[in-house]
């Protein structure tokens, strides 16, 4: 009797500890469920539209613009300083916006009676679509680096035929709130004088001193960048494909949706043997082959663009 009245209770107790393991977990899941609504609406936030400066010399002096985007679209442009006449400038300037944001495009005919003004505000435009990744119609980008006062400075020249068209900050290890004012004048100062030896910003003269040995890299090395979009195994990618005097020098995945354990080192084995050989005529990998093939057709897109 004794024997049963323990077992009832052990069974009892068991039951009893279950019950509030699931209840304690229930709990937990409709804690945890705010944090995840969270997580959602901070992945909605990064999808919004960007706002990005641009600055060029104008007739009077600096002119700095500020451009919103979204997905390639001019949204919004804002004049946020300008040394320039302003009974002159200011209607040039709202015909400018409104032509730019009909057209979906910076280059728009200028103003008659401010030339100068309207040359350094499409300028100005223009290089804050390029800080937003946009890239100009026929546009190249020249990849140069160079040892900054926090680290390494890396950038891209990008140029239209022979012409440079806007510098892009890759990555920076300056700090900010010296080195973004002074890479808007510098920049700036390199598209309108097309030469890399331009002054040193007061305050910032080590990051200016890195900022023209990049910019002269990018110029003479010839190190070039060219990124295409292809259809993977498991979606969209995007390589880049680094050449230098027409070499291939490296190659990245820059965006992909494949399976990463079987595409990494496939990816590792494929480019590796195009940069060896310098050509796409290259055995696929086994057990990646869709992803091998859409690596090498971007690269052949890379190669023919040159």
């Amino acid at each position: 009797m004794f024997k049963q009245r323990f077992i009832f209770s052990s069974i009892f107790v068991v039951l009893l500890i279950l019950s509030f393991i699931v209840a304690f977990g229930s709990g937990i899941r409709q804690q945890a469920a705010p944090e995840s609504q969270a997580e959602e609406v901070q992945e909605e936030d990064a999808v919004e539209e960007g706002a990005y400066e641009g600055t060029a010399e104008g007739y009077g002096g600096q002119l700095k613009v500020e451009v919103s985007v979204e997905e390639e679209i001019i949204k919004d442009i804002k004049v946020i300083e300008h040394s320039e006449t302003e009974r002159l400038a200011d209607p040039a300037f709202e015909e400018l916006i409104e032509n730019m944001k009909d057209e979906a495009s910076p280059y728009v005919d200028t103003v008659s009676g401010a030339t100068a003004t309207s040359e350094a505000f499409i300028k100005a435009v223009e290089q804050a679509l390029i800080s937003s990744c946009w890239m100009p119609e026929d546009a190249k980008r020249f990849r140069g680096s160079a040892e900054g006062y926090g680290g390494e400075l890396v950038l891209d020249v990008i140029k239209v035929e022979d012409e440079i068209r806007g510098i892009k900050i890759v990555a920076s290890q300056e700090t900010d709130r010296i080195a973004d004012p002074a890479f808007e004048k510098l920049i700036a100062a390199v598209v309108d004088t097309q030469d890399s030896q331009v002054d040193t910003i007061s305050g910032a003269t080590v990051t200016s001193e890195a900022f023209r040995e990049a910019v002269e890299e990018a110029l003479t090395e010839n190190k070039q960048i060219v990124q295409n979009q292809v259809e993977g195994y498991g979606g969209e990618m995007v390589v880049e494909v680094i050449f230098a005097n027409g070499e291939i020098t490296d190659i990245k995945a820059v965006e992909h949706s494949e399976t990463e354990r079987l595409f990494a080192p496939a990816f590792e084995e494929l480019t590796a043997n195009i940069i060896e050989e310098q050509t796409t005529e290259v055995d696929t990998i086994s057990g990646a082959t869709v992803s091998s093939e859409a690596v090498i057709e971007a690269v052949e897109m890379a190669k023919a663009s040159l």
